[in-house]
Order: structure tokens, then C-alpha cells, then sequence
């Protein structure tokens, strides 16, 4: 899936012309690339619902983004734990540069919640509709640029045959596990989660 987002976003980059810097750019890619490591394969709301360890060390808000976000610093400063390596891409740059570029990430990673969606897609269009990319300013563009990564994270249904039945079915299958141990737990089972009562093409 990091692979698949990191080509999609690079894609939509690359039409959208000369919009971007190469350290907005640089930023973002990364961000694609580790928006969803350590995943559990259960939401943000499972989470939650089930106070699990993760839910209670995040504070419930926007649980496994900032897992997501901690876990690929933890492991690029902090290295693999069984080899110590020095994963610091990043370690000849300045201390305050570091922190600009953390900042972007992090922030980048948050912006894939999907509790956000629609409150993105509002702010997007509200602020860009009319506007020439002269009168786009740095913070807009960064805004664009995590809207893009918002794009290409949930890009399954618009690729093109065989690829987009494949990710659909790998998507099910994790909503379906997802909603089969809710079931167990005696939660309220998520939207398409419920293999008894989710048809494909109403879930994509």
C-alpha cells in the first residue's frame, strides 16, 4: 500500500506541474511513505472502542496516524532495535531544518484521518476555487500537497483493472476481520465492516 501511494502521489506531483518546491516535495514523498507503517489492521475506532494500549497512549486522537508517525521516527533515530542501525536519513541536516521537515510530516501523516475527509475537501475547495497559483501562498500549497497525499491513500477505486479489484478485495478482507471481531466483542460494528450485510460495490 506505501508503495501504491508513494507512485500515486508521485503521479499526481508531477501533473500538477511546477506548483511545488523540491522540500515540499521531499516532505510530502516521505510522509507517503510511512503514513500507515505499523498498521494493526483495525480503525481508529476499534481503537478507541476498545481502550486498547494504542487508543490510551495516543489519548484516543487520531490514534494509529500518530502511531504511524512515531513508530517511522522512533525507527529513523532511534534505529532497529535488534541491530542498532543509524536510520537517519536526515542526520547532516540542520537541527532547525530537521525540525521544519519533522513538523511537515507529522503533520502530513495526521491529515490522512479519514474523520477528516470532509472537513478537508470543504477547506480545499473553499480556499482555492478562483485562485491562480500566483495567489496561492506556501501554507496553501502545503495544504494542496496533504490533500494529494489524502488523494492517492484512498486512490484504489480509480485505478485501473486488475489493480483496483485487488486492493478492493485486500480492503474488504481487512474490514471484514475488522467487523468479525467487533461481532465477538459485542461492539457496534463499523460501517463495511459486516460481512453479512456488505456488498462490494456498495463499500467501494
Amino acid at each position: 500500500h506505501a508503495a501504491d501511494v508513494v507512485q500515486t502521489l508521485h503521479s499526481l506531483i508531477h501533473m500538477s506541474g511546477n506548483l511545488f518546491d523540491a522540500e515540499e516535495i521531499f516532505s510530502i514523498l516521505v510522509a507517503s511513505a510511512v503514513h500507515d507503517v505499523k498498521h494493526p489492521g483495525m480503525n481508529n475506532a476499534f481503537q478507541t472502542n476498545t481502550f486498547s494500549t494504542l487508543a490510551l497512549i495516543h489519548n484516543d486522537a487520531a490514534v494509529l496516524e500518530s502511531e504511524h508517525s512515531y513508530h517511522a521516527y522512533k525507527l529513523m533515530i532511534q534505529g532497529l532495535s535488534d541491530e542498532g542501525d543509524n536510520l537517519n536519513f536526515l542526520c547532516h541536516v540542520t537541527t532547525p531544518k530537521f525540525a521544519e521537515i519533522r513538523k511537515r510530516i507529522i503533520e502530513a501523516v495526521l491529515h490522512t484521518d479519514m474523520s477528516k475527509h470532509f472537513s478537508t475537501v470543504a477547506s480545499i475547495k473553499n480556499q482555492t476555487v478562483g485562485k491562480t497559483l500566483d495567489e496561492m501562498d506556501r501554507k496553501l500549497r502545503w495544504g494542496i500537497l496533504m490533500y494529494m497525499l489524502h488523494l492517492a491513500d484512498i486512490s484504489n477505486p480509480a485505478k485501473g483493472s486488475p489493480m483496483f479489484q485487488l486492493w478492493t478485495d485486500r480492503c474488504l478482507d481487512e474490514f471484514f476481520a475488522q467487523g468479525d471481531n467487533e461481532r465477538k466483542l459485542g461492539l457496534p460494528i463499523s460501517p463495511n465492516c459486516d460481512r453479512n450485510e456488505c456488498w462490494e460495490s456498495r463499500a467501494m
